[in-house]
């Protein structure tokens, strides 16, 4: 389960975080929603809401597409 909290910061090609962040990213990025991913992942949907709240607001984005198309800008992972 996720429970890294993220400090505030720029996203960048070397930004840290935890891994269980950049896959639910990545299933994101495929089109997956939270309650899919919680199920692929074995967490709660809400877990899953609250890791991309953690992720916007940590890096002062606007929305879960914004976080994901800045993620594939900087390489975390792929389109």
């Amino acid at each position: 389960m996720p429970t890294t909290r993220l400090e505030k910061q720029k996203l960048t090609k070397g930004t840290i975080m935890p891994i269980s962040y950049i896959r639910m990213a990545q299933m994101a990025a495929q089109g997956y929603e939270h309650k899919e991913i919680g199920a692929k992942l074995e967490y709660s949907p809400r877990t899953v809401e609250g890791a991309f709240y953690d992720m916007i607001h940590a890096f002062n984005l606007r929305n879960r597409t914004h976080l994901v198309a800045q993620m594939i800008k900087y390489g975390h992972i792929k389109p």
